[in-house]
């Protein structure tokens, strides 16, 4: 799958709850337009329990999660997914 790109940064001025834990919840973002989605509570749990290995699995297993999730939806590429996933 190809234009994933994982961007790892810290946002100060973030005052929404971080909501986003699961695959469905990254693919509803990107279907309702976002450019990025934040997913720091899994991050630091990873960084918890296995420092920057831990990280690194937690972003991996997302990723997959991702894509198991584009391809049961019939999405090949993060551009196919739009609003129209979220009605089917």
């Amino acid at each position: 799958m190809g234009g994933f790109h994982i961007r790892l940064g810290i946002h100060s001025a973030c005052k929404k709850k971080d909501l986003t834990q699961r695959r469905q919840d990254v693919f509803k973002a990107l279907a309702l337009g976002a450019n990025a989605v934040a997913i720091a509570r899994p991050v630091m749990y990873g960084l918890a329990l296995g420092g920057w290995m831990g990280v690194q699995t937690v972003l991996v297993h997302l990723k997959g999660e991702l894509e198991i999730t584009m391809r049961l939806a019939g999405a090949k590429s993060l551009s196919e997914i739009t609003k129209h996933y979220l009605n089917a």
